[in-house]
């Protein structure tokens, strides 16, 4: 389990697991904590870069004893909880903007932003021409768009930052095991 105690919170369920199965359970959680910790900063530069978390990015270069199937499944609840806590941060977000004296175009444009997450995404973000509440279109049915501008762009991501300043980055250091049908079968990936 480790060189010191640790308290471990778990529900408590039927299984008829024997001492020994548990016991190597318990020897995962370590290393699972470790390869989730080294997991996070790829996530975050991937979200920075990108816009987005991504269940994509390889594990098999971290160095874990874990087989890849865990480091899989560790990297799944990562992006799970990194995806919650940018949520809540969104969530923080909206107030700033309504509350705000700025101009309502640019309270429009700032809360597409937040809504869907666009506040890293690289290139122009795009956002539909609405009209009395309605999406604007053209002869051929097809819906009008307009480019939001830099500056609101930088001011969105300005709002982020600081929302994400007034809590702290999940650390993963206590970051509960996840057992799963890919990483409950084999520690070693034999």
């Amino acid at each position: 389990m480790g060189k010191r105690n640790e308290i471990l919170r778990a529900l408590e369920v039927r299984h008829t697991a024997n001492s020994s199965k548990i016991e190597a359970i318990k020897e995962v959680f370590s290393p699972y904590r470790k390869t989730a910790q080294r997991i996070a900063p790829r996530e975050w530069l991937c979200f920075y870069t990108t816009g987005y978390f991504s269940k994509n990015i390889s594990v098999k270069d971290i160095p874990s004893e874990l087989s890849e199937r865990y480091k899989e499944t560790a990297r799944d609840q990562v992006v799970g909880s990194l995806k919650s806590w940018v949520s809540n941060k969104k969530n923080e977000i909206v107030p700033l903007i309504i509350k705000s004296s700025l101009e309502e175009q640019v309270k429009i444009d700032l809360l597409y932003i937040n809504k869907y997450e666009k506040w890293f995404v690289p290139g122009e973000v795009q956002t539909p021409v609405f009209k009395d509440g309605k999406k604007v279109k053209d002869e051929e049915g097809n819906i009008i768009y307009r480019t939001i501008l830099e500056e609101t762009r930088k001011l969105a991501r300005l709002l982020f930052k600081q929302a994400c300043r007034r809590h702290r980055k999940p650390s993963f250091k206590h970051i509960n095991l996840t057992l799963d049908a890919k990483g409950g079968q084999d520690r070693k990936g034999r």
